[in-house]
C-alpha cells in the first residue's frame, strides 16, 4: 500500500509513475502486481519469487554461520569441563590476514581422558618430500571425553560447540569457512556400547555441520572412531615429522611407543613387512608428497592406556547397572591408607591403599601383575621385527613423558636425564622441545623405587607405581628389549601427537591436492542457486 494514497486510485498503473513518484511502494504484493513486472509472464514472475526465496534463504544462513560469542565455560554441572591455555603461539590478530599459501585444518581429539581442539596450520611447500611445512597448532582442552557422556549423549552437544568456538580464535576468520573440522575418536570411544556409541557420533555430525568451519565431501570423514592402527601410525607420523626424518630422502625412522588413557601404540617401519588391513594389528601405508612410500607396522594394546591400566590392575569391573555405578577398591600398589577418586569415562570409583602390605611386598605384587596385564593382552617382541637394530632409540611419548619428567625431577633413577641433543635439533627448526633418555633397565629401576614408597600428593602421582610397573613389563617382558636398550621420551610441544600425523595425511593427500576436500556449505549452495536464477531472469527480460 502507498504511502498517503488510497489504494483504489491506483489499481491498473501504467508505470513506476503510479506510485506517485515520491512514494514508497512498501509491500511485496505491491511491487509484484503494481509495476511493469505485472505484465510479465507468470513463469518470469514465479522465478522472480524464487529469487527473493532465495535471497531470503542465503541471508537466514549468513547469519547463523556468523561466529557467536561464546559463553564462559566453568568446571561446573553443565558443562563439565576445564579448559587450559594449551597454545604453543597466541591466536593471529584479526587484523593480519594469513599468508597466501597457508592451509589450516581443525581436528577434535576425542581422547580417553578429555576432549581436545586442535587447529593446526601448515604452509603448502612442494619442494619438500611431504609437500607441507609445519607452522602452528592452537589448542583448547576439555577434560571430558566422550566417554563421560555414555548415559546422556545430547550433553556432549556444549562442550563440543564450546571447544570449537575456543578453537577458531586460533584461526583467521576470513579463512574459517574454508577450513575443514573433524572428529575422531580413540580408545575411550573403542570402550562404549555400540548404541551410545551411534547417538554420540550423531550429535557430533550435527554440532560440525551447524560450526564456522567446513566439512569432508565424504560423510564417513566428519565423525569417526580410529582403529588402534590408525592411532598408532598417525603417531609414528607425527613423531618422525618433528623429528625431520621426512626432510631428506633416505632418511631412517624412529620406532615409536605412545601410552595414552585407555590404549597403548607401537609402530615402527618394517619394509620387509607388506601393509596388511588396517585393524588392531598390522600393517599400514604412508605415502609422501614426493612419492615414497612407507611399509609401517602398527599394533594397539587396548588396556594399557595410563588410566585403563589402572582399572585392570586393581581389578575394577564395569558393573551392569547405572545403580551399581560406585564401588570401594583397594589396592597394595597405592600408599598404605591413602582414599582418592578415580574417573576415567563414565567410570567413578573410589580407591584405597591397602595398609597391610608394604616395601619389598609391594614391589614384588605390582611388578606381578603388570606382567600379568602384558601377558593377558598378548604383548610380543614387535620391535625386534625391525631387523637390524638401526632404527634405535625407542622414541615414546604420550603419558611416558609425565612419568619421566616426574621421575627426573624427583632424581628417583638418576640416569633418566634430560636429552639434549634431541632438543636442539628440534629448537633449532623453532620448534619447542622437552627430552628425556634412558635405558629399559632405568624404567625397571624406577619402577622398584617408585612402589617402595608410592606417592601420596597431586593428581597422577599416586598411580604411578601402576603406570612405571605397567611400563617397565611393558619394554621388558612384552618387547623383550635388552635392559641396555635406549629409550628417549619426546613431551613439551603442544603439536605432538597422532592428531598431528592425521592433519598431515589428510591435507598432503593426493585426494586432496594439498588442501581439504570439503563440501561447500548451504550458503555457498544457495548463492550458487541464486546466480543461475538471476542469469535465467535477465535472459528472460531482454
Amino acid at each position: 500500500i502507498s504511502e498517503g494514497r488510497r489504494p483504489g486510485r491506483h489499481r491498473r498503473p501504467k508505470s513506476w509513475a503510479g506510485c506517485g513518484g515520491r512514494q514508497i511502494c512498501g509491500s511485496l504484493p505491491f511491487f509484484l502486481t503494481h509495476s511493469a513486472l505485472a505484465r510479465m509472464p507468470s513463469q518470469t514472475r514465479s522465478s522472480l519469487i524464487l529469487l527473493l526465496l532465495l535471497v531470503a534463504m542465503a541471508t537466514a544462513e549468513a547469519l547463523r554461520r556468523t561466529p557467536r560469542e561464546q559463553p564462559v565455560i566453568t568446571d561446573g554441572v553443565d558443562s563439565g569441563a576445564e579448559f587450559e591455555d594449551a597454545s604453543s603461539s597466541p591466536p593471529p590478530s584479526p587484523q593480519q590476514p594469513p599468508p597466501a599459501d597457508s592451509v589450516y585444518i581443525v581436528i577434535l581429539d576425542a581422547g580417553s581422558s578429555g576432549t581436545r581442539a586442535v587447529a593446526y596450520q601448515f604452509r603448502v611447500k612442494r619442494s619438500s618430500l611431504i609437500g607441507l611445512e609445519y607452522i602452528s597448532v592452537y589448542k583448547r582442552k576439555s577434560d571430558q571425553g566422550l566417554s563421560n557422556f555414555e548415559r546422556n549423549p545430547p550433553r556432549c552437544r556444549k562442550m563440543l560447540q564450546d571447544l570449537l568456538g575456543e578453537v577458531a580464535d586460533g584461526i583467521p576468520r576470513e579463512v574459517r569457512g574454508k577450513t575443514v573440522a573433524i572428529l575422531r575418536a580413540t580408545a575411550g570411544f573403542r570402550l562404549m556400547k555400540d548404541s551410545a556409541r551411534a547417538k554420540i557420533a550423531k550429535e557430533a555430525r550435527d554440532v560440525l555441520r551447524r560450526s564456522a568451519f567446513r566439512i569432508p565431501n565424504k560423510d564417513a570423514e566428519l565423525v569417526r572412531m580410529l582403529s588402534g592402527s590408525d592411532e598408532a601410525k598417525y603417531s609414528w607420523i607425527a613423531v618422525n615429522y618433528l623429528l625431520g626424518n621426512f626432510q631428506e630422502e633416505g632418511a631412517a625412522t624412529k620406532p615409536i611407543v605412545e601410552m595414552g588413557g585407555g590404549s597403548l601404540q607401537v609402530a615402527f617401519e618394517d619394509p620387509k613387512l607388506a601393509a596388511a588391513a588396517d585393524g588392531e594389528g598390522g600393517g599400514a601405508t604412508f605415502r609422501l608428497h614426493g612419492g615414497r612410500t612407507y611399509a609401517v607396522h602398527t599394533h594397539s594394546y587396548l588396556g594399557l592406556g595410563f588410566r585403563e591400566s589402572v582399572l585392570r590392575i586393581i581389578g575394577y569391573q564395569q558393573p551392569d547397572s547405572e545403580e551399581k555405578a560406585w564401588a570401594q577398591v583397594s589396592t597394595p600398589c597405592l600408599a598404605p591408607n591413602l582414599a582418592l577418586n578415580f574417573s576415567f569415562g563414565s567410570t567413578n570409583i573410589g580407591v584405597m591403599g591397602e595398609s597391610s602390605v608394604g616395601g619389598e611386598r609391594r614391589v614384588s605384587i605390582c611388578s606381578g601383575l603388570a606382567r600379568r596385564l602384558v601377558q593377558q593382552l598378548d604383548v610380543h617382541d614387535e620391535v625386534e621385527l625391525a631387523g637390524d637394530g638401526a632404527n634405535w632409540p625407542l622414541y615414546g611419548i604420550g603419558s611416558i613423558y609425565f612419568l619421566a619428567q616426574f621421575l627426573q625431577q624427583r632424581r628417583l633413577v638418576p640416569d633418566i636425564r634430560p636429552d639434549e641433543a634431541t632438543c636442539q635439533a628440534m629448537v633449532s627448526r623453532g620448534l619447542r622441545c622437552g627430552a628425556f633418555a634412558g635405558t629399559v633397565g632405568d624404567f625397571t629401576a624406577a619402577a622398584r623405587q617408585v612402589c617402595s614408597d608410592p606417592p601420596r600428593a597431586s593428581r597422577f602421582p599416586p598411580y604411578y607405581c601402576i603406570s612405571t610397573s605397567v611400563v617397565s613389563a611393558l619394554l621388558s617382558q612384552g618387547l623383550r628389549l635388552p635392559e641396555t636398550a635406549r629409550i628417549t621420551v619426546l613431551g613439551n610441544n603442544d603439536a605432538l601427537g597422532w592428531s598431528l600425523g592425521l592433519g598431515l595425511e589428510f591435507l598432503a593427500s593426493a585426494e586432496s591436492g594439498g588442501s581439504p576436500s570439503a563440501s561447500p556449505r548451504c550458503g555457498d549452495v544457495v548463492s550458487l542457486a541464486m546466480v543461475a536464477m538471476m542469469m535465467q531472469l535477465l535472459r528472460r527480460l531482454s
